[in-house]
């Protein structure tokens, strides 16, 4: 599976994650992360896919999203 990912959060803080299953798998991004094209090999049969954006209670910086 490929999929692209961007990120306009506070660097170290706040976080954009893909996980599989419950699997963080692509390890997490932060600061001002323009597009990145990911690969993900997926096993055969349902999966479950999550992209998850963390954030701290402490501050904010760029867009404080993920897409």
């Amino acid at each position: 599976m490929l999929f692209r990912w961007k990120v306009s959060s506070e660097a170290g803080y706040d976080f954009l994650e893909f996980h599989l299953n419950g699997v963080l798998q692509t390890g997490r991004i932060s600061g001002n992360v323009d597009w990145q094209l990911q690969t993900v090999a997926l096993p055969a049969g349902a999966q479950t896919l999550r992209w998850r954006y963390t954030k701290d209670n402490i501050g904010t910086s760029g867009q404080d999203r993920g897409w």
